[in-house]
């Protein structure tokens, strides 16, 4: 029999209630990462073939569930469970939702239709001598439409012990007793499981970790100025110190150069022919991608994207100053000039036209404006020419890097939130810009120190087109491009190319960090510039 075991439920899609969207992707990760630290985590073998092991699930399916766990129990040393979906309490007592429960409109009718959190745990704690974990994010507001409940969130659980029993437990809830927990929709993870994934990764004790979860939970609510600061809540009658990751031996560390450790949205400026070229740190990380909401097929599904290592990025696009010194040193010729058609597409102030005689050193005219009317062709030329001077392994961002440091952490659908009506103090768009490109790092930086991440010019990246993002539908996708993998990418010039940001010409719609268009790699047009990357 296992000495660690689990069991991890994920309400997301109820049939007759309003859903909680982070709810499976919570689940997902929590048994990920206890199955990585040896526990046995119960799948669901009953209903669908094939079903994600405990997502979604019904009052049949979690009740069976609930007993074959506590069978492995008593033989276990350490016993977690974790459940994220709707709970709600009545006269003191907290009942756990299934997926099928129906909009009641009695509350004494919760105990026949849900399960009642005193009676499970009081079940639990009185088998085997299993050290015991309950994590609950279901502290939330009443989601029945059709009846009232007295409190909102879950009450304290009452344990009733057999006599001589000891109850190795903790309980932690999401929030405190009687307070509703938050998410945001738009968000992989709810406030709570977000901070009890990045801490629960440490080998502490337990406890510890979830103090740790708590400040973070509580900064973060009050940071976001919700209807109420949330405070996680344990209840803690351990008697050994858990530890889910066992803790190293005690060695002195060795001291790690400063500068391999640059903070997010440290600046680095190297001068090339006495011209500054500014970047900003992107640090590790993860984050959504992708919009769901979005009309744009292409934009969906919303899915994780790991980022697992640090990398430079231009503080802003490329200048014509800045592409003026590649010309210059080599006497580069652009698509523009070369091409069979020559030429760029522009604007002539009342539509939009193919013009032979344009290039980027004569559109748009300034030295601190974006370069525009360069090919992605153009762009892999530039990076090549940078990476001989020594300084660096410089190239275009991939599309998942290039939105990942456009929202720096942020939630919403800009790099500032959700507010359209700020996003002139961010950007150039087609209510401010009179259709034109402007000296670039004129408006509001994001997070991290990036300027004109929204408007002012689309930007090339080296991904190629694939259209929608089916093929990350439920995983999480890492981003583990090196130096070596964007140099073959820059072999194929017969692939659509990633374009992102928005330009100076397009509505507030377009210049959502999560919207994208493509173009083909000898594309040439005035509102399309690029922006460099640097690997760590």
């Amino acid at each position: 029999m296992p000495k660690k075991v689990a069991l991890v439920i994920g309400n997301s899609e109820y049939k007759h209630l309003k859903g909680i969207p982070p709810a499976v992707r919570d689940a997902e990760a929590i048994a990920g990462f206890l199955r990585e630290v040896g526990f046995h985590v119960m799948q669901n073998t009953f209903g669908k073939e094939n079903m994600p092991y405990t997502l979604n699930m019904g009052r049949k399916e979690m009740r069976m569930l609930m007993y074959e766990f506590k069978e492995l129990v008593r033989e276990a040393e350490l016993a977690f469970f974790y459940f994220s979906g709707h709970g709600v309490q009545h006269e003191g007592r907290g009942y756990l939702l299934p997926s099928d429960i129906e909009d009641l409109d009695d509350p004494e009718n919760l105990p026949e239709c849900s399960f009642s959190l005193s009676q499970f745990i009081t079940s639990m704690v009185n088998v085997g001598d299993a050290s015991k974990i309950f994590i609950l994010d279901a502290c939330r507001d009443n989601p029945f439409s059709l009846m009232e409940t007295n409190r909102k969130g879950l009450a304290e659980v009452q344990v009733a012990r057999r006599k001589g029993k000891l109850a190795d437990t903790m309980i932690f809830y999401a929030a405190d007793v009687n307070q509703a927990a938050y998410f945001d929709p738009r968000a992989p993870y709810s406030y709570f499981t977000e901070a009890l994934l990045e801490s629960i990764k440490e080998p502490l004790e337990l406890g510890s970790i979830f103090r740790q979860v708590r400040r973070k939970v509580v900064e973060r609510t009050k940071a976001a100025k919700l209807q109420d600061v949330q405070h996680p809540w344990l209840m803690d009658s351990s008697i050994r110190d858990i530890y889910l990751i066992s803790p190293k031996p005690q060695t002195t560390p060795r001291p790690v150069p400063s500068e391999i450790l640059p903070r997010a949205g440290e600046r680095q400026v190297l001068t090339i022919k006495g011209v500054d070229f500014a970047f900003r740190y992107c640090p590790p990380g993860r984050f959504r991608m992708g919009d769901d909401s979005s009309s744009a097929d292409w934009e969906k599904p919303a899915h994780d994207v790991e980022i697992p290592s640090g990398f430079w990025m231009g503080e802003t696009p490329v200048t014509q100053a800045q592409f003026r010194v590649f010309v210059e040193a080599t006497g580069y010729k652009t698509t523009a000039e070369t091409a069979e058609q020559r030429g760029v597409h522009v604007w002539n102030g009342n539509e939009w036209k193919w013009d032979k005689g344009a290039l980027w050193s004569n559109v748009f005219v300034g030295a601190n404006r974006p370069v525009v009317g360069v090919s992605w062709l153009d762009t892999v030329a530039y990076t090549k020419w940078l990476n001989g001077l020594g300084l660096g392994s410089f190239r275009l961002p991939f599309e998942e890097e290039w939105e990942y440091a456009c929202l720096a952490g942020s939630r919403g659908q800009y790099c500032f939130g959700d507010d359209e009506s700020e996003l002139g103090k961010y950007a150039w768009y087609d209510a401010n810009s009179k259709h034109e490109t402007h000296p670039v790092g004129e408006k509001l930086p994001n997070a991290w120190g990036l300027r004109d991440v929204h408007g002012n010019v689309w930007e090339w990246t080296n991904s190629e087109w694939t259209g929608n993002y089916e093929a990350f539908r439920g995983k999480v996708r890492v981003s583990k491009y090196s130096q070596a993998h964007f140099d073959k990418l820059t072999q194929n010039s017969n692939t659509d190319r990633v374009l992102r940001g928005g330009s100076w010409s397009n509505i507030p719609q377009n210049l959502r960090a999560a919207n994208r268009y493509f173009s083909f790699p000898t594309n040439r047009h005035v509102s399309v510039g690029f922006r460099l990357a640097k690997t760590l």
